[in-house]
This record gives structure tokens, sequence and C-alpha cells, in this order.
């Protein structure tokens, strides 16, 4: 809450509960004001409340929802969030923070009714916090993000969202632009439509913290990430559960838009068949500086360090490190870097088996898969290749195609395949030692 502000808090309690219809008694406490207002329609409720709160010259304050269900019936703005918090266009929020708690995550819904497309059901343009809420989509309209946080600009506005639940989206879950901090901490996240839209997807963020969230996406291929930002700086994303359906599909990504990346860990997550990737295909001129991917547990999955595919190479990927993971059963390759040219470290990680679903003359090549990268360590790695009559399958313990300037060391490759090899080199490769195999 902002400092030296008179702060007004609403109680909303539902007439009916669960039925949704009668309506909603809110009261509000504002200095020495008491009343109580009732509303028929949520939408209105809502709306009403966050202009008082938000609307210049905004006081900001509490909303405390009784359990209940609150179905969101209308548009009642016309524009391209069913329900907006700070839409004044004299300050647009700035300095604003609304708070929104429930009293209890799984007895406080926030439905969504509204059919519409590309819209957002919460639209917060300035500081808001939601706490112990269910937001569920209702898997009605199409596109449809369940919160967003949109600011123009960094100037101090920023998301909270802590022991909430996401379900039934069509869009994304959560989506923030241009905010200076987000925190998504201790939320489940589920039964969202397949298809191209992430669940948590976050660009032009100074700060964040993505933590102990549960991402379960188990809905069949996609493409959509469980956490995917397109540029952010000072964030850490760590102790989550990503769980998805498909080995190659996207678990958590940093993915190569227009905003650069700085100062990025990703830690201690669980990753069950999705893949963690920084950068992209194609030709992108973002770069990737201090970006740390380690300690992750990872099963049927994937890490990709991918500088552009065609055009300049030399000054995207900056400095990544990939640093004691576990990968078991690697959907493809188990790490792979290519099309880098910064300094990139492979190192304490160990692996068990690569290529288990995908034809491996074709995609990722082995354990570790490393090409067109210059200035690259990779030291230290366990590798396990375990035997196999598919040949397919652990085709290669270590593979180096085109590579300059690596220092390779102190990798135990353990190769129980007959017919492939623990190690392999193609084209012009310069390293100054090379792994042992056991």
């Amino acid at each position: 809450m902002a400092a030296g502000k008179d702060l007004a808090t609403y109680t909303i309690e539902p007439t009916n509960e669960w039925a949704g219809t009668s309506g909603y008694e809110a009261r509000k406490k504002y200095r020495d004001t008491d009343s109580v207002t009732h509303y028929s329609s949520a939408s209105t409720m809502f709306q009403t409340i966050f202009d008082d709160l938000g609307l210049s010259p905004g006081i900001g304050g509490l909303v405390y929802l009784k359990n209940g269900l609150y179905s969101l019936d209308t548009n009642v703005n016309g524009g391209n969030d069913v329900i907006d918090l700070s839409t004044d266009t004299a300050d647009y929020g700035a300095g604003v923070q609304i708070d929104v708690t429930g009293e209890n995550v799984n007895n406080v819904i926030i439905r969504n009714a509204v059919a519409g497309t590309d819209d957002n059901v919460m639209g917060s343009h300035c500081t808001s916090r939601w706490q112990n809420i269910t937001f569920d989509g209702n898997n009605v309209g199409t596109d449809m993000t369940l919160l967003y946080a949109g600011h123009g600009s960094n100037d101090g506005r920023s998301l909270f969202v802590d022991n909430c639940k996401f379900t039934g989206a069509n869009g994304a879950d959560i989506m923030t632009l241009t905010t200076d901090h987000v925190m998504v901490t201790n939320s489940i996240f589920e039964n969202s439509q397949a298809g191209s839209n992430d669940m948590i997807a976050f660009e032009a963020t100074k700060s964040g913290y993505i933590g102990g969230n549960t991402f379960n996406r188990q809905i069949g291929d996609d493409t959509g990430s469980c956490v995917s930002s397109g540029g952010c700086s000072n964030t850490v994303i760590a102790n989550n559960r990503v769980l998805k359906a498909g080995g190659d599909d996207h678990g958590i990504s940093m993915e190569a838009y227009t905003i650069n990346y700085e100062n990025v860990t990703i830690s201690n997550n669980l990753v069950v068949n999705g893949k963690i990737s920084v950068g992209g295909t194609g030709a992108y001129s973002v770069t990737f500086r201090r970006m740390n991917i380690s300690n992750n547990l990872l099963y049927g999955s994937t890490i990709h360090v991918l500088g552009p595919s065609s055009g300049d190479k030399t000054t995207q990927i900056k400095d990544v490190t990939v640093e004691n993971n576990q990968i078991f059963d690697a959907w493809r390759g188990g790490i792979k870097v290519i099309n880098t040219a910064g300094f990139t470290t492979v190192r304490n990680n160990t692996i068990k088996n690569s290529n288990l679903g995908s034809n491996s003359s074709t995609f990722d090549k082995g354990l570790i898969y490393i090409a067109d990268a210059t200035d690259v360590i990779c030291e230290n790695n366990r590798l396990i290749m375990e035997a196999n009559a598919d040949t397919d399958i652990n085709p290669y313990g270590i593979r180096y195609s085109d590579v300059t300037n690596a220092i390779i060391r102190g990798n135990r490759i353990l190769n129980r395949n007959a017919t492939n090899p623990s190690y392999t080199t193609t084209g012009a490769v310069t390293t100054s030692s090379i792994s042992r195999s056991l």
C-alpha cells in the first residue's frame, strides 16, 4: 500500500452463496464512512469498486471477498478488459495499489461468463495483489487471459499473486507487459486448453520471482509454455512443478522477442515432459546475459540454449551456465547448445539416456550436443548410456559439430551400447582436452 494515504476497505459477501444469482453486499469503510451497497451483478460491483479505488485521485485499498461464486456476466467497459483496475487516463494507476484477498482459495471463485476474443477477464493497470482466489476461465471465449497486468511504462507498478488457482483458461492464465516487478507464488495452474497460449507470460519486467507453483498441463502435445518470458532481468524461476504431456513441449522458455535478458536464474524446478529453453531459432538481436540453469530435475525433458539460426550470431548469447541438473530419459537430446558465440558453460550435470521419443538422425543428437558454437566449456558431466536395441536411442554420449575454442574435460561417460559412440566430432572442432569413456 502507498504510504501516507487513507485506504478504503471493502468487504463483499454473496447474498446467496454459490448460486451467485441473488447478488452481493459490499460494505465500504473509509475514514468515518461505513456504508453497504447491494449489487445484483458481480461485474458491475467489481467495476464500481475498482473505479472507486483506482481512478484519479486513486486512493487504493483492500477488497476482501467472502466465500462464494462471483460470476462475471457482462463486459461493463466495452473494452479489452471485462473488469478494469485503474483505467483513468490521467494517471493510469500510477501510485495506486489494490489488494484483493479471498477468504479461502477453494471457496472464492471468480468465474468468467463473457465470451470475448483476445480480451482479459481482469485487467490491472495499477499495482495489484491477489491472494486466496480461484480464477475460473470456464472455457469461455477465445484466447482470453484470466489476469492481465499491463502498464505503459516501468514506473513502479507491479503484480503480486499468492496462493491462487487458475483453471479453465482458453488463453493465458497470467500475462504481464512492462511491469516493475512480477511475483507469482504458491499457486496452481491447471486445465488450460491446448495450443500456443502460455500459462504465465511476462515481458519487459525489471525483476521477478516465479516460485513454489504447480503447472499441470498434461493435455496432449501443444506449443504453449507453462512459464514464458519475452524479456526480463533480475528474475528467479524456482521450486516449481512443471507437468506436461509431450516431451518436446515448452516447459520454461526464455524467448527471443524484443527485450534483452540479464541476470535470470532457473533453478530447483521439477520438469516432466517439457523443455527448459533459452533463445530460439530464426534471426534475432535479443541478448542473453548471466543466465543460470541449475539444480533442476527433468524427466523426459531437455535443456536448450539456442542462438539465432540465421543472420548475425555473434552477440546474442553472452553468458549462459547450465550446471548441476539431473536429466532422465530425455525425449530428444539431453542438453543442446547451438549457434552461440558468447560464453556457455555446461558442467556437473547428470544425464541418463536420450532420444527416447525422436529419431536421432533428424533431431537433437545425443546426451550432450554442441554445434556451431564458440567459447564453450563442457566439463565434469556424468553421462549414462543404457543398452538399447534401437540405435536411435542414446546415439552419442557427447557430440560436437563445428565448435571453436572449446574446453572439454573431466566428463565421465558410462556406455552400455555396443554400437553407439561415447564421443564424436564432425566439422572443425578446436578443443583443449576431450572426455574420458568408461
